[in-house]
């Protein structure tokens, strides 16, 4: 129990530069409140792994995710679809934006 249940109440979470790489199951009930999370310079590479963040937590409107080493993704992919994320950093990420493809709907 974090200061008696504050962790659970934050509107806004900062987590760059931690090494995060994956994402546990239980982000949704740890922090249900988070409407902006900033992954940003962390050890993140794959879309999935964003993914599995963003379906957990169902009032993010802005992710933070430059700087970290995600090689690929497809955001028209109807499983990547993020419908409350409003804002999105990708900032040096060294994709290649001919493959970077954005579906109508996916943000």
């Amino acid at each position: 129990n974090f200061e008696d249940g504050r962790l659970a109440r934050q509107a806004e979470i900062g987590l760059a530069r931690l090494d995060v790489a994956e994402s546990g199951d239980d982000l949704g009930q740890l922090i249900p409140s988070v409407t902006s999370l900033d992954l940003s310079k962390n050890l993140i590479s794959s879309w999935s792994t964003v993914t599995r963040v963003v379906c957990q937590m169902t009032g993010l409107t802005s992710l933070q995710l430059s700087e970290n080493r995600i090689e690929s993704f497809d955001l028209a992919d109807d499983d990547s679809t993020f419908p409350g994320v409003a804002t999105l950093f990708l900032n040096e990420m060294m994709l290649d934006w001919n493959e970077v493809r954005l579906g109508d709907d996916s943000l």
